[in-house]
């Protein structure tokens, strides 16, 4: 006779119960759901009887509409009748002719929606429709008046001209008009095009207005992480020259070294451990304060440096505060290093760097011999970086 394993058994009901109690459930979502959309359907649709003039009210029942719907057109045709500046209503009767595969009627609602509206949204929506279309003028002038329009978002149309005909096809179109070349940067630097990046930062920069220099740091920032260092310098310079950026031009030694300005974290000005490391701009110092809890190598300081070939100078002061002097500081770049000794004075080492020129970091390190550390606290100031005579 077989013999019943029970606890086996017990939890295959447990499951069962489990999935019954799931489907039930789902059920019930599902039915809350179409019994909501239904609900707002009818909402719409009575609110649309009551006041025949209310276009919003017609647009938003022939959104709850099934896809598929025949009164979706009828609704969406009286909404531009009794609503003729109605973009939204236009918009919306064009994606369903589209739909339909009636393509003239489709465009022809798209073009009284951007006379209606002269914003973004109507000239994207043509742009797209040319697009699809493969109507290579249509597409481009409808594109770039969506790129232009102020205040608005140009991503989605720089995407969509990406797609067409990538940088050898949109930077040409841009060409005298300044304005735009902002947004565009913005839109490459946020897709990683770096190559165009490079072609288009530079030129950028040199126009740009104060409000524009987030947006060129994050580009010349992104130049330098990709290993493009001319066209980076070429950004940082012309913002630095034009008085954009309050710091110095990049090129010839360290920027921001009496650290007067603001540590911007990105491109040629210092990045600093925000932790370890405090930025006093009124005092022109840097103030360390290490716990001694890191264990291994620790940055603190660093600073992206274009040098030339041969020997250079580095000078700096570093005065302890408290009692014992800092141990396994120093400063390293291109494989030398400078040994610290906080005496307070000036100090000065010389650093080799490499046989043509190149983007080197400087960086102000801590390496503790052996396990953890010991606490510093010292106070950073006037740090310069000069050829060697």
């Amino acid at each position: 006779m077989k013999k019943w394993n029970i606890p086996a058994v017990a939890r295959m009901g447990e499951a069962l119960v489990v999935l019954c109690l799931c489907a039930i459930a789902g059920w019930q979502v599902s039915r809350q759901a179409w019994t909501a959309h239904a609900t707002a359907a009818g909402d719409f649709l009575r609110a649309a009887a009551i006041d025949p003039a209310n276009a919003d009210a017609l647009v938003l029942a022939a959104r709850v509409l099934p896809p598929a719907d025949p009164s979706t057109l009828d609704l969406l045709r009286r909404a531009t009748a009794v609503s003729p500046r109605h973009a939204g209503a236009w918009m919306e009767l064009a994606t369903q002719l589209e739909l339909a595969g009636d393509l003239a009627a489709a465009e022809n609602a798209l073009l009284e929606g951007a006379a209606a509206d002269r914003r973004f949204g109507p000239a994207f929506s043509l742009a797209g429709f040319y697009f699809r279309q493969e109507d290579e003028a249509a597409f481009w002038f409808w594109a770039l008046r969506a790129i232009a329009v102020r205040g608005a978002d140009p991503s989605g149309a720089y995407r969509l001209a990406w797609q067409r005909g990538e940088h050898a096809a949109i930077w040409p179109r841009l060409a005298g008009r300044s304005a735009l070349w902002s947004g565009y940067v913005r839109f490459l630097t946020a897709e990683g095009h770096t190559g165009a990046l490079a072609d288009t930062a530079p030129a950028a920069a040199r126009l740009a207005a104060p409000a524009e220099a987030p947006d060129l740091l994050r580009a010349c920032e992104t130049l330098l992480r990709a290993g493009h260092a001319a066209p980076a310098l070429a950004v940082w310079n012309a913002l630095a020259g034009r008085g954009v950026i309050p710091h110095g031009a990049a090129g010839g030694g360290l920027v921001n070294g009496q650290f007067r300005q603001p540590v911007l974290q990105q491109g040629f000005d210092w990045r600093r451990h925000e932790a370890i490391a405090r930025h006093d701009a009124r005092r022109g110092e840097i103030a360390v304060a290490f716990d001694g809890s890191q264990s291994g190598f620790t940055e603190v300081l660093q600073q992206t440096v274009f040098v030339r070939p041969g020997s250079w100078i580095l000078r700096f002061r570093a005065e302890p505060q408290g009692g014992a002097v800092p141990q396994g500081w120093a400063w390293e770049a291109a494989g030398g290093a400078c040994t610290i000794r906080f005496s307070g004075d000036e100090e000065e080492c010389h650093l080799a760097f490499p046989p043509r020129p190149a983007l080197v970091r400087l960086v102000l390190v801590c390496r503790p011999r052996g396990q953890a550390g010991g606490a510093a606290e010292f106070r950073l100031r006037d740090v310069s970086l000069t050829p060697s005579p």
